[in-house]
């Protein structure tokens, strides 16, 4: 999406091919080799779909299906696996199987749970009952035709046995496919091209080098990931040529396959397409032209190039926002504003000035005796999250307690995170907020009128170009659109 929102006249072959890629929806959406076949069925060849799982179906999602005479705790028993998984969950899930596939767990788990123990995979005792019950289907069929297959293949490609038996637990419907063959030999192609940065451009160093960027590890980092090694033969290298027509490198879809693997998955690249001609339709081709190239001109292309990587949504703000930005930021102090924008993205496109934002950072500068130089070039991420009267009374809480915390359990940490950290019960919390809530809070009324004040010097540092500058409506700019 980078490129083709960068140049214009790549825009149109993009817009193409969302067109084309919307034209074969019907034919990838059941795209998974020898899988998504399998997933609508239950014979062993995986083709076809059995009467069981078109009888299974009913309003409201999958009936459950009435569970042969067994015991699950016996059943565990019989494969070695008593105490290592819960006999009640595994009958849940059991039911949630057709009919034949719940079969074929009691005819084949045992051998199959035998097989996984075994030092061909090595998987303990308590990681295969879990895998039995997260995913019973991978043991309804006997270990040749499935499980020793493909653990054989994720092995071989250099995951662990636990990893391995983690994209079954994290992705089920894996076990409907009778081979990963294709769909690991071209993400490794895919992977292949990643590239290292120049070390003399700047910006950050990726925490995983591209010689590490293998296909192990990818499986092993990200969830999403498994479902791309479940595609039929074919189908990652088409996605992956798509997005080069539309303008990547192969360099850059190996980034967008590591950082963000779900866009390669299925019709992915149909929708970057679609997400640009969208795109054009709500802002014109000359808004989104003049925003990239605006972040190339202001922070160079490769820099530019990662950020809209990180936020796509940049290629919408108008650039004298994040101007005005880097002047506010220069009034507070720091050294090298573009720099701090360039770790933090997300802060490009936000405001700087207006209320909220101002009232934040006071609050965070006062509370955590730190600078707003020292805020946004150790922690701009700091800057974007929290409600304000949410921050306050959080901040005030921690006063009356007289406890000393880490910014982080104060700032990110989720309530019952946060509670612990400060040494307080729910109900303690819920019982002194709701004496104190934010609007009486003294440390919110102080942020507002000094938010006041602040903004009114941050106003004054800007020049006269930027200080004209009026954002526009979001419901007025979506009126113009829709005439």
């Amino acid at each position: 999406m980078r490129r083709a929102l960068l140049v214009a006249g790549q825009l149109a072959p993009l817009h193409q091919s969302a067109a084309a890629g919307l034209q074969r929806a019907p034919q990838s959406s059941g795209s998974a080799s020898g899988r998504k076949a399998g997933d609508a069925s239950d014979s062993d060849s995986g083709s076809t779909c059995s009467s069981d799982a078109r009888t299974a179906q009913w309003r409201g999602g999958s009936k459950p299906s009435p569970v042969p005479d067994v015991d699950a705790g016996q059943l565990l028993h019989n494969c070695g696996l008593s105490g290592a998984a819960d006999p009640a969950a595994l009958l849940r899930n059991l039911r949630k199987l057709p009919g034949v596939r719940q079969q074929g767990v009691l005819d084949n788990a045992a051998a199959v749970a035998a097989h996984l123990c075994s030092p061909a995979v090595g998987l303990t005792q308590q990681q295969a009952g879990q895998l039995l019950v997260r995913c019973p289907k991978l043991f309804s069929w006997p270990p040749a035709q499935r499980a020793a297959v493909l653990f054989g293949e994720l092995l071989g490609a250099g995951l662990t046995a636990q990893a391995a038996a983690q994209c079954f637990t994290s992705f089920t419907d894996a076990a409907n496919c009778t081979t990963f063959a294709p769909g690991l030999a071209e993400l490794a192609a895919i992977l292949a091209h990643s590239k290292g940065r120049d070390s003399s451009r700047g910006g950050p160093v990726p925490k995983v080098p591209a010689a590490q960027r293998t296909v192990a590890a990818l499986l092993t980092r990200s969830r999403s990931a498994v479902r791309l090694v479940c595609q039929r033969a074919g189908y990652l290298e088409q996605h992956a040529a798509e997005l080069q027509q539309a303008g990547f490198t192969a360099a850059e879809v190996a980034v967008v396959a590591w950082r963000r693997p779900e866009l390669l998955n299925r019709d992915a690249a149909a929708n970057v397409a679609d997400a640009a001609a969208v795109l054009q339709q709500e802002l014109g081709l000359s808004a989104a032209q003049n925003a990239a190239l605006s972040i190339i001109q202001g922070f160079g292309r490769d820099a530019a190039a990662d950020m809209l990587l990180k936020s796509h949504d940049l290629v919408s703000c108008e650039p004298a926002v994040w101007q005005r930005n880097l002047c506010y930021m220069a009034a507070c102090g720091v050294a090298d504003p573009k720099a701090a924008l360039k770790r933090c993205p997300l802060l490009l496109s936000r405001d700087h000035a207006t209320p909220d934002f101002v009232q934040r950072r006071l609050l965070l500068q006062r509370c955590f005796q730190l600078t707003a130089a020292q805020l946004y070039e150790q922690h701009p991420a700091w800057l974007r999250h929290r409600k304000v009267p949410d921050l306050a009374q959080r901040l005030q809480f921690v006063e009356h307690r007289g406890r000393q915390l880490s910014q982080t359990s104060v700032v990110r940490a989720k309530q019952n995170a946060f509670l612990a950290a400060v040494g307080a019960s729910q109900a303690e919390w819920e019982a002194w907020a709701a004496a104190n809530p934010p609007s009486a809070c003294p440390l919110y009324g102080w942020a507002q009128q000094a938010a006041a004040e602040e903004a009114a010097r941050l106003a004054a540092a800007l020049p006269l170009e930027l200080a004209q500058f009026e954002r526009p409506n979001k419901s007025t700019a979506r009126s113009k659109v829709a005439v």
